[in-house]
């Protein structure tokens, strides 16, 4: 099993960290899509296999605190080349991708 790196809610990730922890998180399967995601994606045509290929071919761009948390924003492409970003909320060893949408 990987190793977790440690969180400190009080301070955010630097982008390459957060990119890291993304991939991880996703790869191990600890995350879930919000309600607000899965209608997102079914609107925009976007699927899990869009967002693992924004995941694995682009990094956090930016992120901001919000509610507690913090989110983090990848912005890149398709599998298909079509333009998209995805908002990622960690909290501890879980991640909630919070929304997808067109760039």
């Amino acid at each position: 099993m990987a190793k977790l790196l440690p969180l400190d809610s009080e301070r955010s990730f630097n982008n390459r960290t957060a990119t890291k922890r993304i991939r991880l998180l996703w790869e191990e399967g600890n995350y879930v899509l919000s309600g607000h995601a899965e209608e997102r994606m079914e609107q925009r045509d976007f699927s899990d296999g869009d967002v693992a290929f924004l995941i694995a071919n682009y990094a956090v761009k930016s992120r901001r605190k919000q509610d507690g948390l913090w989110r983090s924003k990848i912005s890149g492409r398709s599998v298909d080349g079509e333009p998209m970003a995805a908002v990622f909320e960690i909290d501890g060893n879980f991640m909630t991708l919070v929304t997808v949408h067109h760039r």
